[in-house]
């Protein structure tokens, strides 16, 4: 046992200075140049090694004595000196190296310029004949100048110029566990600064985790706050990677399971990867905290996303993780998807490719009440998940859809659609409703703008939820036309072979054409038909224009009971022929019966309390109430 050891290097600077070194030997012999020893121990040491520019360390005239016997060789070489150890034992050593071939100062470990404290380790059956060191290396731990803190690293390694065996691995630190095996291969051991690009390695993990905070000491990443558990088999370099049955998990509930290829780590925003995918797990909200961890911004999916809830995926991944193609099966709240899409989520997300939803919840998804689930199979072609952005070419063929509580069965789509305007076709199959639709309806416009053609066959109003009673219509449309109510709208409507039925009676009427134009105070509304003809010139209230006429009613019949309101601003001239008003009445009003000929004219001029009205009829007959050959000529 030596107590306060003290060697210098040739420059008179601290080689080796230790407290306490002891050696135990199990044999030694000048004379046969062997050196055996069972344990050595350094306690409190203090190891500086360097590389001076020509390559040469201050250890090497160490290693010439032992080689040759001397520091200069001689002409004559001597035997080699046979130096094993079986056991070597460091507490707490100060150990620094020092390459002044280069000169760099970096924040992340740099292997050119590394300081080790309180190195402590047990190491076993040395081993420097076939490697240039191979040992058994127990609870090695240190902390760099760096930051970096090694807990602890037991493995049975191999250390040579241009490669790093480790066997039955397990290397800690406080956030990083890796086990049970990694080979790193280099040209030069500079190369490990390099570590991205210049250091290949083979690994199987298990039972392994790493944190962003520790790939930071040996790259440029940042130090970012993300812990990854994995498993499997991974080679290649940093940035261009290769894992086979590999599990990788994070965050509270993401899971990845399959086969990668992955290129561009330890930057994340510039990593391609192409994933064969057997299980993948995650949902919004974990998602945006791994991207945040990952990245450092806060950069997150797309608000809708949290709608699908837990998501689940079996298939093909392969791009950017903001730029990819994505073909398999995805399960989510909503339903169940099989895609095969290509999406851009950088800015507004635009996507392409196919989709088929089984028992899907699309009012859900768009946050629509009168929507509720669908099935289908679509092409499409478009940007955006929210209705302000959405954009979409779509085709698709709905096996249902629900629609106001109504389940509709065989629909095809083929159009532009970006979530306030349709141009395209639609042709509905259900039970209940035959339609063929061609056109465009637009509600981007205060007022809706509507212009397309329409067939309607077989059409059951009652049990599509449109009125309360049974009735079924057939009916051809035509229409051009802005606006969404009769006081409001401009351009025409023409409707065709109008069949309406209930149980007890059916109204046919060949044609219905309406005609509106003018704004303000010169409006104009037609309507001709072979059951009547009506217009109306002005300004005027039709919503609240039957008060008119009811006021009149129970100015004339004070004993009938009508409903009596405000009629409204109202300015206007209006002219009415009732030629054919039975199948009306059966319909619609069943206690008025008016016959052929009732002509009706008037005006109306609400602010100055001014009305007149004409008409005439041969019968007026509400209910038990009887009027022959009657005429009006109101003021």
């Amino acid at each position: 046992m030596l107590e306060g050891l003290y060697v210098q290097d040739l420059d008179k600077d601290t080689l080796l200075h230790t407290k306490k070194f002891t050696v135990d030997l199990n044999y030694f012999s000048l004379k046969e140049r062997i050196i055996s020893v069972n344990t050595a121990q350094l306690d409190d040491g203090k190891f500086f090694l360097k590389t001076y520019k020509t390559g040469k360390t201050n250890l090497q005239f160490i290693i010439n004595y032992f080689n040759t016997g001397t520091i200069k060789p001689t002409k004559i070489p001597k035997k080699k000196y046979d130096l094993t150890f079986d056991k070597v034992v460091l507490n707490s050593i100060d150990f620094k190296y020092k390459n002044f071939n280069r000169v760099s100062i970096l924040k992340r470990i740099n292997f050119d310029d590394l300081h080790l404290l309180n190195l402590s380790t047990t190491v076993l059956n040395i081993n420097t004949k076939t490697h240039n060191f191979q040992a058994q290396v127990n609870n090695l731990t240190f902390r760099e100048k760096s930051g970096f803190y090694l807990k602890n690293l037991s493995t049975l390694a191999s250390i040579d110029s241009n490669q790093m065996e480790f066997k039955n691995l397990l290397l800690q630190t406080p956030n990083t566990q890796v086990s049970d095996y990694l080979l790193l291969k280099y040209n030069k051991f500079k190369d490990l600064n390099k570590f991205a690009s210049k250091v290949y390695f083979e690994s199987h993990l298990k039972d392994s985790y790493l944190h962003t905070k520790d790939i930071a000491f040996f790259s440029d990443v940042k130090k970012l706050d993300l812990k990854v558990k994995i498993r499997g088999d991974v080679s290649g370099y940093l940035n261009d990677l290769k894992a086979r049955n590999f599990a990788v998990s994070a965050g509270q509930a993401t899971y990845l399971k399959g086969n990668f290829d992955i290129k561009g780590l330890p930057d994340v925003n510039k990593t391609y990867v192409n994933l064969r995918i057997d299980q993948f797990h995650s949902n919004k909200k974990d998602a945006d905290r791994l991207i945040k961890a990952a990245t450092g911004k806060t950069n997150q999916i797309p608000a809708i996303a949290a709608k699908f809830g837990d998501v689940s995926f079996r298939g093909n991944f392969s791009g950017y993780f903001k730029n990819f193609k994505a073909n398999g099966e995805v399960k989510t709240a909503l339903g169940r998807v099989v895609t095969n899409l290509r999406m851009n989520l950088n800015g507004i997300a635009k996507y392409s490719g196919t989709v088929t939803a089984y028992d899907f919840n699309l009012g859900e998804l768009l946050n629509r009440k009168d929507l509720g689930r669908t099935s289908l199979s679509a092409k499409i072609n478009g940007q955006g998940f929210d209705l302000k952005q959405l954009q979409e070419n779509i085709y698709a063929n709905l096996s249902y859809f629900d629609y106001k509580g109504y389940r509709y069965t065989n629909v095809k789509i083929d159009g532009k659609y970006n979530g306030s305007f349709f141009n395209g076709e639609i042709n509905v199959n259900d039970r209940n409703i035959k339609l063929d639709f061609l056109g465009k309806i637009d509600f981007t416009s205060k007022l809706p703008s509507f212009n397309f053609n329409a067939t309607l066959r077989n059409t059951n109003l009652h049990k599509l939820g449109f009125v309360k009673d049974t009735m079924q219509i057939d009916a051809d449309f035509h229409t051009a036309f802005v606006g969404n109510s009769l006081d409001n709208i401009q351009g025409n409507l023409q409707l065709k072979r109008i069949r309406m039925t209930t149980p007890k009676h059916s109204l046919v009427v060949d044609s219905v054409y309406l005609v509106a134009d003018g704004l303000g105070n010169k409006r104009s509304l037609t309507i001709n038909s072979d059951i009547l003809d009506a217009g109306i010139r002005g300004q005027y209230d039709l919503k609240n224009l039957p008060y008119y006429f009811t006021s009149l009613v129970k100015k004339y019949v004070p004993s009938i009971r009508v409903k009596v309101g405000k009629p409204g601003i109202q300015n206007f001239d209006f002219t009415l022929n009732l030629k054919y008003f039975e199948p009306i009445s059966l319909l619609f009003f069943p206690d008025l019966k008016i016959p052929e000929g009732a002509d009706f004219t008037g005006n109306f001029v609400s602010a100055k309390n001014i009305a007149t009205l004409t008409g005439a009829s041969p019968l007026i007959e509400y209910k038990e109430i009887k009027i022959n050959n009657f005429i009006i000529d109101e003021s």
